[in-house]
């Protein structure tokens, strides 16, 4: 009748799904009641064809009936147990949901499966889970009629708050959009949401760290280079412009969130590494110039309008892709430099010293240009980096040190700015030492060789770590009695060049340190441990310059130096 196909419209375009399920549902029954009437009516006048006739179109009839219903119903399913999520950037309704395309149902199914856990590994084993479980059916078949399944589908609406259930027996709307179940979409969606949501509430890291679980495990290429390139333009990259250039034109992040922690250098250090896990994700994944969206699993599962709502592609990952570009592999060095500088900008020289061009580093389009060549091996940057391993020594927590993938994030930027491993590795044993961390970095030393260090500049720097230790001791002594008759035992030539060579060394240390180790209580025994720690140096430093070619000139003086340092500490020992 003419009356119930406008109350099927009109449920059809009704944003207020509960009111158009109960009207269908009405619709449905007054339906039945006329259908009734009038095959009773048409039979009796023994017209088999008429009758016929309309027995076909009453069941047409009802069919579209039952199809509202179903779709309603889905509606609602989604609607209610993601309520307050923003699902589309229009009202859901049928129409809407068959005439418009820019929605997601995966990110739907993101939405919920992050209802439930934010951990990446859980949720690939609920949707391993979901794809097995018997217990799934399609919210849109007739089977979802029977009471137990229509009943199952209201118990999802009412149980939100439902914990993850790795038997996938209920509490996850996968079961119910089987055909949606794709890993690879859904991980993308869970990171931008996960992204996201941290922009708004910043000081919660965990939640960065969930996004870049499912970013590392992102594939094929094409979507995992699009969605890590969206990633670091629209979440991280704008952080860094309010960090270096303030807030009035980073529209993506309030200042009232991210200032304060801007002045904590504990939230500045973990989310710079983790800028850095990006970044290097995105450096590692291969760029694809020509696209077919078809192979990469972003429709629902290949069935196009066979499933409903009758969606071909997603939305969200398709508009991704259209607007990738390939980067460019110097831009991404540059950045990485820029980030690991920003973890030790407190230590010594302004950025924009080492870095001419950081006006142009983190904007929107930064990735795709470089402006001109970076700087390599400045006399800023040097500084940089002494004053960087300088205070990065100075925090380091005591204890042996078995490699120096300790250094992290500084190996990174003294190989963006040319100065390679060795001259790091070289600058942190120097430091070290200089520090009187001997017992820290001497089975470092030990296995030390011309492939990791440079022997040369830290038999130079040993040397006149040695004789600055061994000429404090020398001013310390003449004003005691007993250790001044020590000196008398030394060679007087060998203690002047010592003297000599302590004045003109020019240590990477420049604010002067206590070269006792507080934590022995005693003078005395503090002076015997120094002594003793620098005779140990001087030994390292001999084996090191057997393998370096070494002038024999040098070998011999250390070698005396060593065995004046021996004679100091049995002296002092007795």
């Amino acid at each position: 009748p003419p009356a119930i196909d406008s109350l099927s419209q009109l449920c059809e375009a009704s944003t207020d799904l509960i009111r158009a399920f109960m009207l269908a549902t009405l619709s449905r029954e007054v339906q039945l009641q006329i259908s009734r009437q009038k095959e009773d009516t048409t039979f009796a006048t023994a017209d088999i064809s008429k009758w016929c006739e309309l027995v076909k179109q009453l069941d047409k009839s009802r069919e579209f009936l039952d199809s509202l219903l179903r779709k309603l119903r889905m509606c609602l399913l989604v609607s209610l147990r993601l309520y307050g999520e923003d699902l589309a950037p229009f009202p859901l309704s049928v129409k809407s949901l068959e005439t418009e395309t820019d929605f997601s149902v995966s990110k739907w199914l993101a939405l919920d499966e992050l209802s439930l856990s934010q951990n990446h590994e859980e949720i690939v084993t609920l949707e391993v889970a979901c794809g097995l479980s018997n217990h799934s059916f399609d919210p849109m078949s007739a089977e979802a009629d029977e009471h137990e399944k229509f009943s199952l589908l209201q118990k999802l609406c009412l149980d939100r708050e439902v914990q993850l259930d790795h038997t996938a027996q209920n509490g996850s709307l996968l079961l119910f959009l089987a055909s949606f179940n794709e890993p690879r979409v859904l991980a993308a969606h869970r990171l931008l949401l996960l992204s996201f949501k941290w922009i708004k509430e910043p000081k919660y890291l965990q939640v960065l760290r969930y996004a870049i679980s499912s970013l590392e495990s992102l594939s094929p290429p094409p979507i995992a280079y699009a969605v890590r390139l969206e990633v670091w333009n629209s979440v991280i990259a704008p952080v860094y412009r309010a960090q270096l250039f303030g807030f009035s034109d980073v529209h993506e992040i309030k200042e009232d969130d991210f200032g304060p922690l801007f002045e904590s250098q504990e939230w500045k250090s973990e989310f710079g590494r983790m800028a850095l896990q990006i970044l290097t994700l995105l450096g590692n994944t291969p760029y694809t110039e020509e696209i077919d969206e078809d192979e990469l699993g972003i429709s629902p599962g290949g069935q196009g309008s066979k499933v409903w709502p009758p969606i071909e592609k997603d939305h969200t990952i398709s508009a991704l892709l259209g607007k990738a570009r390939r980067i460019e592999t110097a831009a991404i060095d540059m950045h990485v430099a820029s980030v690991c500088a920003l973890l030790f900008s407190t230590a010594g020289t302004g950025l924009r010293d080492c870095l001419p061009e950081l006006d142009n580093y983190f904007q929107p389009f930064a990735l795709f240009n470089v402006t001109k060549d970076p700087k390599l091996q400045d006399v800023n940057q040097e500084k940089f980096l002494r004053d960087a391993v300088v205070s990065f020594t100075k925090e380091l927590k005591r204890g042996p040190i078995d490699s120096f993938g300790v250094l992290g994030e500084l190996s990174l930027l003294a190989t963006r700015w040319g100065f390679g491993q060795k001259w790091l590795n070289t600058t942190f044993l120097t430091v070290a030492y200089e520090l009187g961390r001997d017992e820290d970095v001497d089975d470092l030393l030990v296995r030390c060789d011309a492939d990791n260090v440079l022997p040369s500049q830290i038999i130079v720097a040993g040397v006149n770590t040695v004789c600055l230790r061994l000429d404090y001791f020398f001013h310390a002594a003449k004003s005691q009695g007993e250790a001044r008759n020590v000196l008398g035992l030394l060679d007087a030539e060998l203690c002047e060049w010592i003297h000599q060579r302590a004045e003109a060394a020019q240590p990477t240390v420049k604010s002067w340190f206590e070269f006792e180790d507080q934590s022995v209580p005693d003078h005395e025994k503090r002076i015997t441990k120094l002594l003793s720690n620098s005779q140990i140096l001087t030994i390292r430093l001999l084996s090191l310059a057997s393998i370096s070619n070494e002038e024999a000139s040098m070998r011999a003086k250390i070698h005396s130096i060593s065995v004046l340092a021996g004679t100091l500490v049995k002296a002092l020992e007795h």
